[in-house]
């Protein structure tokens, strides 16, 4: 018995022996490091663009977009028998008598951040490349970081429109406290004067450049008055004004009435949008749009002669 006894001891030790020399380290294959993933000018403008996909989504299809138009005048939710009530989500957001259990909200918070903290990341690591070393050079460093305080300052204009004090996130997993109205009022302004002089002007479509910088501060200058309780209308005016004599790129009425709001069918890209996201249509339209994609979607500022204001489609 005693030799079984040992016996037993002896495997048991063997079986813990060779088990704890197993490296039970997991190595993931759906994580790329920031320092092997940078190889070239593909990855880099792949990186830069990724936060416009949230972009995309928080402007006009997430919570965001309900917040703003269900409880204007200008939309509604209509319901059609048993279909469309949803529990009285709509109407509670018409109403302006939402609760805490809906999440329309917590997702205009969270949006913008989720946008942010995209655009922190990446200028983290695009601060740290050497873009020479990739066939790139120091100036298209430099336009991309600018395009990207130019998203970030973007978002955070939807922060202070609904909510006025709101923390100011530039490095990632940092918390911040919240802040003042009047001190987010001038961030924004410092990051959209600060990037202008180093973004394009003219550039493709859903991409930032002088125009649309310009073209977000006269947005954040005609509501001065109500984000922090001093008006802003001379700079406002001044800001515009420059953005119509050429002074950020060349923008004129287009000479048809429908032009804004076909911009990108059939190649065509109105010289009166100032910045427009690009939208895939997938079947054909009466304009004869059969390619894929098709573009149609102006939004955000535009400035026209004598008045500045915002389209959404």
């Amino acid at each position: 018995m005693k030799l079984k006894t040992k016996i037993g001891s002896l495997l048991l030790l063997s079986i813990f022996s060779a088990t704890s020399c197993t490296n039970l380290d997991e190595e993931p294959f759906d994580v790329l490091p920031a320092d092997k993933y940078y190889q070239d000018k593909k990855s880099v403008i792949a990186a830069v663009t990724r936060p416009y996909e949230h972009g995309h989504w928080c402007g006009w299809d997430g919570d965001r977009y309900l917040v703003s138009e269900l409880t204007a005048d200008q939309l509604a939710w209509s319901q059609k028998g048993i279909h469309g009530y949803d529990g009285g989500d709509w109407q509670r957001l018409h109403r302006h008598t939402w609760t805490a259990d809906d999440g329309h909200i917590y997702g205009a918070w969270s949006g913008p951040y989720q946008g942010i903290a995209q655009c922190n990341v990446i200028m983290r690591d695009l601060q740290a490349l050497n873009y020479p070393a990739i066939g790139m050079t120091d100036e298209e460093k430099a336009h991309h970081i600018a395009e990207l305080r130019t998203l970030r300052a973007w978002f955070y204009l939807f922060l202070i429109d609904y909510f006025r004090t709101v923390p100011i996130y530039e490095t990632p997993q940092q918390l911040e406290a919240q802040s003042k109205p009047e001190e987010v009022f001038a961030y924004i302004e410092k990051e959209l004067k600060e990037s202008l002089p180093q973004l394009p002007k003219n550039t493709r479509a859903g991409r930032w450049d002088q125009g649309g910088a310009a073209a977000l501060l006269v947005r954040l200058y005609l509501n001065a008055e109500k984000y922090i309780g001093a008006p802003k209308y001379t700079e406002c005016a001044t800001v515009a004004q420059d953005i119509i004599n050429g002074k950020y790129g060349t923008y004129s009425i287009d000479t048809d009435y429908r032009g804004p709001f076909r911009s990108g069918i059939k190649e065509y890209r109105s010289p009166e949008n100032i910045f427009e996201f690009p939208m895939p249509r997938t079947s054909t339209n009466s304009d004869g749009c059969i390619t894929r994609p098709c573009t149609t979607r102006p939004v955000i500022p535009w400035i026209t002669t004598g008045a500045a204001g915002t389209v959404f489609t």
